[in-house]
């Protein structure tokens, strides 16, 4: 896609020129890496490659907020810690060109200006950018996107998010609103550059009826290797040594 990019000059989503497969993917990782090989005065899968791991690093380095010159001895652990997070969950996080690891970053990215012990002024921003930037970055982004609005419902309780009713609702409602904004802005734009396309998009009618109908050995397949996934626990990095699922139980009862 970043290739068509630059022999094109525009996203290529739905070109004829375009020899893109995918054309229902989104192209918010695809331009944050042709705006960097544009910097590096070329395409390259170098810069490809270094454009997806600075993307995954910059959204875990809010971690080193609290310090500051005078704590100056943590800065390099914290640094390099931040660097080996994502190896942690995903051992080709630096050395592959799958987005997956950048938009597991993108949404944790929020989570942290949300949870802070004292959440600064523009938190409540920050959630709301990352949250219209998610659905672009995967299809599935808007479903991580929900998942951020219902970890910051589960706080509303609280006094955290204010302790007026509209500021609680704020917290909640206008990241909702940027979300849908985006994904709508999104099919938007497939409409418009490709009115015919509605084959290629997943949708949960389109599942059902898939399974009601008989599915073709590739798409059990598909689903057999999700399932393994979920329960197996080397398929998540070399470090972590549990599965999915386990991960998720955890998470939900730290919330």
């Amino acid at each position: 896609e970043i290739k068509n990019m630059f022999q094109l000059h525009a996203i290529p989503n739905g070109l004829a020129e375009s020899t893109v497969y995918f054309h229902h993917y989104p192209p918010a990782t695809a331009l944050f890496s042709y705006f960097w090989c544009w910097l590096s005065r070329g395409f390259s899968e170098g810069s490809m490659l270094r454009a997806n791991a600075l993307l995954a690093v910059s959204m875990v380095l809010p971690v080193m907020n609290h310090l500051d010159w005078k704590h100056w001895k943590g800065i390099l652990p914290m640094g390099f810690a931040c660097f080996l997070l994502p190896l942690v969950f995903n051992s080709d996080s630096y050395t592959a060109m799958m987005i997956d690891t950048a938009l597991g970053c993108v949404a944790a990215y929020p989570l942290y200006f949300a949870y802070e012990r004292n959440p600064k002024r523009g938190a409540g921003f920050v959630v709301c950018l990352t949250c219209f930037v998610l659905p672009l970055v995967k299809v599935s982004g808007a479903g991580l996107a929900c998942l951020v609005i219902l970890m910051l419902l589960a706080a509303l309780p609280g006094e955290r998010f204010g302790r007026k009713g509209w500021q609680k609702a704020a917290w909640i409602l206008l990241p909702l609103v940027c979300t849908l904004a985006s994904k709508l802005s999104w099919d938007g734009f497939l409409a418009l550059r490709m009115p015919q396309m509605d084959a290629d998009a997943s949708t949960v009618a389109q599942l059902l009826q898939m399974i009601r109908e008989g599915m073709e050995p590739y798409q059990k397949q598909t689903i057999l290797a999700f399932g393994q996934h979920l329960v197996h626990p080397a398929t998540w990095g070399p470090y972590s040594g549990r599965p999915f699922l386990w991960w998720g139980v955890l998470f939900a009862i730290v919330a």
